[in-house]
């Protein structure tokens, strides 16, 4: 274990390879700010060679603030040309050499997750196997692991996939990474210039790292080695499904040479003792590979240090009705986090935070399968050389004009046979897809081949239908029944009138949630991975019930790292719940049955928490009256 004798300046050690290992609230940021600083004002570096890599275009936009703020003042002039995401840096190294890569020089990226899928789907039919199998070069990508001598299948699925993306002059989010690698190691003299605008590159959050993410950091720190540093906390690695693993903090040696410095930074200046070494010990009981740390010290501008409140109550409801009145109490005070494992822990906390006319906020994830699907519709129409909005829109077609799809052919005459038919008929139309043919001429050119009624031709007069009362006649209200009507068997934009009507209201109920004009501010609603980052006066996590978190099966470390994370969001209190009682849809169990807390809160010991736990009175028999 290295350690400097003033942790508080570890941005003034050089050289590097710098590894700044720093736990939640010890001024990871302010340490990068200040490390810009040194570098400018200290070894004379220029704004030119100086670039900032972090997770986040959040995380980006906040690193540009700090610079400026009166304890960094770094003038404008001299705040470095690269501040971005490690996506965004990909994509200006692939954006310089795109036509090498069949691009457009204005190529796009595609990030629409369903279209995505679809596509990939696509890619997995011409390359001869089940649409299903996308799935593994889907989990290939995202890790960043493509490896061909290890996966050929999933290969070349994943080659079909790019080639389908290129027809379209498109990269997705993986591409981004991959593609830069590819550029800089096929290019000295792209390698040297880029290695110059790296020269001092800096990297935030380096924990949540994948495979391909680090070759790109190796590929631009290696000509410069003295000047890397970065900053991260295996602790809080939680992003294994994109393949963030803590090994990359724990191989940093292998990686960047024997010259490499690992330092730590100690003090919190977020979490009280109780709070913070509470959740230590949830660490240290179950990411027993968690690189030795030392004990953590405490600023002494903490005035409070209250111990950890876990409420053992006896349903969700119960649950719901205790927060909504510790939020109307503590947001007078300051900020209240609420953290959920998912959306299906949403609605009874949505219901007591509206009875107690409190302002909330929750980002959810747009569902792609109701009203939304309009939008499919929309964009075709509006550019229908779209091919990607085309794909998307035929697939939803495909999927709910069931009168339409059983005219595809197939070996077994059932519907799903039939939907998978035609889909795989709509993929190979890839192959007619090149220079200036688009996939809605390719199919406008198969269909003239085929006999009245066959699918292909049923298909496209489908869609110039609807295209039709939408562009042609789209400001006739008298057109409007036979466009929903229209939309109704392609898209399916609900499964009944009453569904789509209960949609809508839900959309209007999301969007008016919990807006009551209060004086104070809303009370902040996250699940539990996009809590990284945040912090609050106080927090209130709940789900921590043993089969629910964590679930069985899980990554136990990696679940107990995701628990430290959420613990340490709070600067003054931190509330944890488990109901023992929960319906079906959570618990996955028919019937609701009684639950337990935790192994997490187990771990905590007694003496950093506070326990409280609810039982119902029990109500009294009505005695028998004599007549």
């Amino acid at each position: 274990m290295i350690q400097i004798d003033d942790p508080s300046i570890s941005y003034k050690e050089y050289p590097g390879p710098i590894l700044l290992l720093a736990g939640p609230g010890t001024g990871k940021t302010w340490q990068l700010a200040m490390r810009v600083r040194f570098l400018l004002n200290d070894r004379g570096a220029s704004p030119e060679e100086i670039a900032v890599i972090t997770f986040t275009n959040e995380a980006a936009r906040n690193m540009r603030e700090r610079l400026v703020q009166e304890d960094i003042a770094i003038p404008s002039e001299k705040i470095p040309n690269t501040i971005s995401t490690m996506h965004s840096l990909g994509n200006s190294i692939v954006g310089s050499k795109s036509a090498a890569f069949g691009l457009d020089e204005e190529y796009d990226v595609l990030h629409d997750e369903t279209a995505r899928a679809v596509l990939m789907q696509d890619a997995a039919t011409i390359a001869g196997y089940d649409r299903e199998k996308w799935k593994l070069a889907d989990d290939c990508r995202r890790k960043g692991n493509c490896q061909p001598e290890n996966e050929p299948d999933t290969c070349k699925i994943c080659l079909r996939y790019k080639g389908i993306l290129r027809k379209c002059s498109l990269v997705d989010y993986d591409d981004q990474i991959f593609l830069a690698c590819e550029a800089l190691k096929a290019d000295p003299k792209l390698l040297d210039a880029w290695q110059a605008r790296t020269r001092y590159l800096l990297v935030d959050e380096y924990q949540d790292v994948n495979q391909a993410q680090c070759d790109l950091i190796q590929l631009l720190a290696a000509g410069n080695l003295a000047g890397f540093f970065a900053v991260g906390d295996d602790d809080q690695s939680i992003y294994s499904f994109r393949g963030g693993n803590p090994k990359y903090i724990r191989h940093f040696e292998d990686h960047f040479g024997v010259e490499s410095k690992i330092k730590y930074l100690s003090m919190s200046w977020r979490c009280p003792a109780h709070i913070l070494k509470g959740a230590r010990s949830v660490i240290s009981t179950y990411f027993q590979e968690s690189i030795a740390k030392p004990e953590p010290t405490f600023s002494n501008k903490m005035v409070e240090d209250r111990k950890i409140f876990f409420y053992d109550v006896p349903s969700e409801q119960w649950e719901a009705s205790i927060i909504g009145r510790l939020a109307d109490e503590k947001i007078k005070k300051g900020s209240v986090i609420v953290i959920i494992p998912n959306d299906k822990y949403l609605p009874p906390i949505k219901d007591a935070l509206t009875r107690n006319r409190l302002d909330f906020t929750y980002k959810a994830d747009v569902d792609p399968a109701g009203i939304v699907r309009f939008a499919a519709l929309a964009d075709w129409v509006e550019n229908p050389d779209d091919n990607v909005a085309l794909r998307y829109l035929i697939d939803l077609v495909i999927h709910n004009h069931d009168s339409l799809t059983r005219k595809a052919d197939a070996p077994v005459q059932n519907l799903m046979a039939k939907r998978t038919s035609a889909s795989e008929f709509i993929a190979n139309l890839w192959e007619d897809v090149e220079g200036k043919t688009s996939l809605y001429a390719a199919l406008c050119s198969r269909s003239a081949e085929q006999e009245e009624g066959h699918f292909l031709r049923e298909l496209e007069d489908c869609l110039n239908v609807v295209k039709a009362l939408l562009t042609e006649k789209g400001s006739r209200r008298q057109e409007l029944p036979a466009f929903l009507e229209q939309c109704g068997v392609l898209v399916g934009p609900g499964k009944s009138p009453a569904g789509v009507i209960a949609e809508v209201r839900e959309w209007k109920a999301e969007r008016l949630s919990g807006r009551h004009s209060s004086s104070y501010p809303p009370v902040k609603i996250y699940n539990m991975p996009s809590s990284k980052g945040l912090q609050g006066d106080v927090v209130i996590v709940i789900g921590l019930s043993e089969g629910l978190f964590p679930r069985p099966g899980a990554d136990i470390s990696e679940s107990s790292r995701l628990m430290y994370v959420a613990m340490t969001r709070a600067l003054k209190e931190l509330h944890l719940f488990s109901a023992r009682r929960r319906p079906g849809s959570i618990t996955f169990h028919k019937k609701s049955y009684q639950l337990r807390r935790s192994q997490f809160i187990d771990a905590i010991p007694a003496d950093h928490m506070d326990k409280k736990e609810i039982y119902p009175k029990k109500r009294k028999k009505n005695s028998k009256v004599k007549t």
